[in-house]
């Protein structure tokens, strides 16, 4: 009997219109190929111990099984074309250059779930539009869709209707100029934390040996990565989810979007594109970002099978530290201080203008305090100081705590 090996074993995800739920319009060919170094996604139920006494004897009785659990982690390594930053941060705002774009799609009139972050476009006329499409909207209302940006179609309802996800902040109604399909063009992604988790359909297969395990309800509840002064920047996350079934099949019977892996390291990073406090610094050694979206996941009730019936995220946090070379006490005055400061990281092939070839990605940390830490004697050699820090979101005019930029060829449909 063949063993699976895990040189050949894939990850492919789904985004879900809601929670658990599958979408409503075709699938086939619309699932994305995850990179991934490997993966922990497991579905366990545990056994609760029977209490019950036989009477004449100390024998233990069968127990009953306990809840289920879905949940792992997906290691990899930080790329342009990463569906897990959407994942992890719940909002983008999407704008380009040389687009290429369909004809106006007829009297579109919007249902707007400003919640949630959908909007449900009903058109007068059929639209031809299929999940993972990418649609440019010029509109004048909400503050959040002033202008033109695009959108990716995450589910078709009908011949005339279909539903995309929006950057949150927004309230009241869309007015609205254009609404055509996009089918080309050079992507600027400002993905900001703090937005409505989207959950996923997260599949992880053998294909060698024909076995299949489907999750849904995936949602991101940890988020980080670590830069080192050499070598790829490893991100690191962590999931939670519903419920499992398992299958000789793939659910993606087509051939699953194939974003490419464009992945950047640290010889990406000038030294003018590290930023403490929004100047250039050649000091910091390494740097990690964390982001814990808190998730609840106590939402078993009875009738309910054992399965989660949601997952509920908390108030983020965003934590992590940079280790300097010591030569001052800049920085440790700083945290002694409680002085706010930021962290600017811009990583960029070629030129970075978000072309094919020159992409780019920059983490930034708006708002943030260091601890202080003296830096100590470690030994003969020379002296470094780590600083941990934790970010907010007090008044700066990103509006969020911590926010990624990408730039990249890919289409919104296909990245998200």
């Amino acid at each position: 009997m063949p063993q699976a090996k895990g040189s050949l074993a894939q990850l492919l995800m789904l985004m879900e219109p809601t929670f658990n739920t599958a979408p409503t319009g075709a699938i086939v060919g619309k699932s994305k190929k995850v990179y991934i170094s490997s993966t922990s996604l497991a579905y366990s139920r545990g056994n609760e111990q029977s209490k019950i006494l036989r009477g004449g004897s100390r024998h233990p009785t069968r127990g009953l099984a306990g809840s289920a659990d879905v949940g792992g982690s997906i290691p990899t390594e930080l790329q342009a074309t990463m569906a897990l930053l959407y994942a992890a941060m719940g909002s983008v705002s999407i704008t380009a250059t040389g687009v290429t774009l369909g004809a106006a799609l007829t009297t579109p009139t919007f249902a707007y779930d400003w919640v949630n972050q959908v909007v449900t476009v009903t058109c007068g006329a059929t639209h031809s539009l299929a999940i993972g499409d990418t649609v440019e909207i010029v509109a004048t209302a909400p503050t959040i869709m002033n202008g033109t940006f695009y959108y990716p179609v995450i589910d078709v309802t009908s011949t005339t209707a279909f539903k995309i996800r929006v950057p949150m902040g927004g309230t009241g109604t869309i007015t609205m100029t254009s609404v055509k399909k996009c089918t080309a063009g050079t992507f600027t992604y400002v993905y900001k934390a703090g937005g409505a988790l989207p959950s996923y359909i997260a599949e992880v297969g053998y294909p060698d040996i024909g076995k299949y395990f489907k999750y849904t309800g995936v949602t991101n509840s940890k988020f980080g990565m670590t830069i080192n002064p050499t070598g790829v920047v490893d991100v690191s996350s962590d999931w939670m989810g519903a419920s499992e079934t398992t299958a000789s099949n793939s659910f993606e019977t087509g051939t699953p979007i194939d974003n490419t892996k464009i992945t950047f390291d640290s010889s990406m990073l000038a030294a003018a594109d590290m930023k403490e406090g929004g100047a250039a610094t050649a000091l910091i050694k390494s740097v990690s970002f964390n982001l814990d979206n808190i998730l609840d996941g106590d939402t078993f009730v009875v009738g309910g099978g054992g399965v989660r019936g949601g997952i509920n995220p908390g108030v983020y946090q965003i934590t992590g530290n940079i280790t300097t070379i010591f030569t001052d006490l800049a920085l440790y005055d700083k945290a002694k201080g409680s002085t706010e400061s930021s962290l600017d990281a811009t990583f960029k092939k070629g030129s970075g203008d978000g072309t094919s070839g020159n992409e780019s990605i920059q983490i930034v940390t708006p708002e943030l305090v260091f601890t202080p830490k003296a830096p100590g004697v470690p030994g003969s050699g020379g002296v470094t100081a780590t600083y941990d820090f934790t970010g907010d979101y007090t008044d700066n005019a990103d509006a969020t705590a911590f926010k990624i930029i990408v730039k990249c060829t890919q289409l919104p449909g296909n990245v998200i």
